[in-house]
């Protein structure tokens, strides 16, 4: 549900989208497309998020796209680890509202 919202929330914010349900969709996107930045979850169905994180800095066409964590998980060493894999930003989907991310993005993206 909160993909549905923030995908409308993008969209209206001027954002062009391309959204992914699992890791392998993701990674099929990335084939074809060099995104100005992407938002991932790290929990994610048949994939995990440090998994596709590590995929993308591993590819040459990829490396540099600014990546943002937005996940429920929240541990140090999950945030840690995020930022050792190269995430830029790690926002908490809980602590961060609709206005923040997009706002994240943004920035991101200057």
């Amino acid at each position: 549900m909160i993909g549905t919202i923030l995908s409308k929330k993008f969209t209206s914010s001027g954002f062009e989208l391309f959204h992914a349900k699992n890791g392998e969709e993701a990674l099929d996107i990335l084939k074809t497309v060099v995104p100005d930045a992407i938002v991932l979850d790290l929990l994610l169905p048949g994939m995990s998020g440090f998994d596709i994180l590590q995929k993308i800095r591993a590819d040459e066409h990829l490396k540099n796209t600014p990546v943002i964590i937005l996940s429920n998980l929240s541990k140090p060493s999950d945030i840690e680890k995020a930022k050792i894999l190269g995430a830029r930003k790690f926002l908490i989907k809980a602590a961060s509202s609709l206005d923040q991310i997009v706002a994240e993005v943004k920035e991101i993206c200057k």
